[in-house]
């Protein structure tokens, strides 16, 4: 076999390859095929969130904390907001996250606006977690990042300096509660979803 054949069976493939992955992503776009988030009550006000797609776990105070956007069709997470201000993330995503990188973190750039604004005053990393927390404005912001399940797995939270006592066991809670299940979508590595074909 020519080496011409050869980069043109690849091409094939590659253009084969392109093709499926397109016509999946349009599927686990529709609305009958999009990822499904659980929220299981626990009493007082609280549920227990679970990610379909990363197998994402936390307990979520939704008394305090109402669904702001729809959900990313692409089903990473999500997030809440409370009447003052405040807004809660819960996502997931693979690759290597933060917790894994054993580089000082002061030394990188920082990549939005929003963490130039940050001052950290805490941090505290271990082989597979990682949290951070400090000051961004009036607010005070909180991260903790998990590995596991094969994804990086985030509880952020910003709330207004002010309510810091009313906020700091909400904060314990989640934090205490983020972790992980193995998921039927694991070994899915583009996040596509199977659906049935139309």
């Amino acid at each position: 076999m020519g080496k011409t054949t050869l980069r043109m069976i690849r091409l094939t493939f590659g253009l084969a390859l392109l093709v499926d992955l397109a016509t999946a992503s349009a599927q686990a776009t529709s609305a009958d095929c999009r990822w499904t988030d659980t929220w299981a009550p626990l009493g007082g006000g609280w549920s227990r969130y679970t990610n379909e797609r990363f197998g994402t776990i936390a307990e979520v105070p939704r008394h305090l904390f109402e669904l702001g956007d729809p959900p990313p069709a692409n089903g990473d997470g999500g997030t809440l907001k409370a009447k003052d201000g405040a807004e809660l993330l819960v996502f997931a995503s693979y690759g290597l996250s933060v917790a894994m990188d054993t580089g000082d973190e002061d030394e990188k750039p920082l990549d939005s606006e929003r963490e130039r604004s940050r001052r950290v005053t805490y941090k505290a990393k271990n082989k597979n977690w990682m949290v951070s927390s400090g000051t961004e404005g009036a607010n005070i912001f909180y991260e903790k990042v998990i590995e596991g399940c094969g994804a990086a797995h985030t509880f952020s939270i910003v709330y207004p300096a002010s309510k810091k006592a009313f906020y700091d066991p909400i904060v314990t809670r989640v934090s205490r509660s983020l972790s992980c299940q193995n998921h039927p979508v694991q070994s899915n590595p583009f996040g596509l979803k199977s659906c049935p074909r139309q």
